[in-house]
């Protein structure tokens, strides 16, 4: 998943082994562009957003673009 974090100091809150959970990843894609991630090892959120136009949003809810273009055909 391409995300990057709306604040460059939040890259300093996640360590190599941290476990990282995202809530209702479909629905937070879907509403918008940035997103709240959980990391549950240091017990914080971190704010981080994604570049995706809505085409490849489809394509990643569907699972990539081939099941995406065989659920539309």
């Amino acid at each position: 998943m391409p995300l990057e974090f709306c604040d460059p100091d939040d890259y300093a809150g996640i360590g190599v082994d941290d476990s990282l959970l995202f809530d209702d990843l479909p629905g937070a894609l879907s509403a918008g562009n940035e997103l709240d991630v959980r990391n549950t090892t240091r017990n914080r959120s971190i704010r981080v957003r994604h570049r995706l136009s809505p085409r490849q949003v489809d394509a990643v809810l569907a699972g990539g673009v081939i099941p995406l273009l065989a659920s539309r055909a």
